[in-house]
């Protein structure tokens, strides 16, 4: 089950989902896109609840990174939350 909340007078969307007992070596996977958002593919997401980490998209810290995988390159988990500004 997926909510999506549009509330009145937010620049917020709030999106929550409940998953039921999934079997092992299974992953619930929730992709969301936007062509318009103008953020120069920057966002921040989850640190296992502890704090936010900032991400790139297409880019990783540290080495040279090519991307051969659009959507497989920029996965990442999430435990809490994504923010995008």
């Amino acid at each position: 089950n997926q909510s999506i909340r549009l509330l009145d007078n937010s620049p917020y969307i709030e999106f929550e989902w409940i998953v039921g007992r999934l079997e092992s070596n299974v992953e619930f996977v929730t992709s969301y896109e936007s062509k318009d958002l103008q953020n120069n593919g920057i966002f921040y997401t989850d640190s296992s609840g502890r704090s936010l980490m900032k991400r790139i998209r297409d880019r990783r810290d540290g080495y040279n990174f090519t991307q051969s995988e659009p959507s497989a390159g920029n996965y990442y988990p999430l435990v809490t939350g994504i923010l995008m500004k």
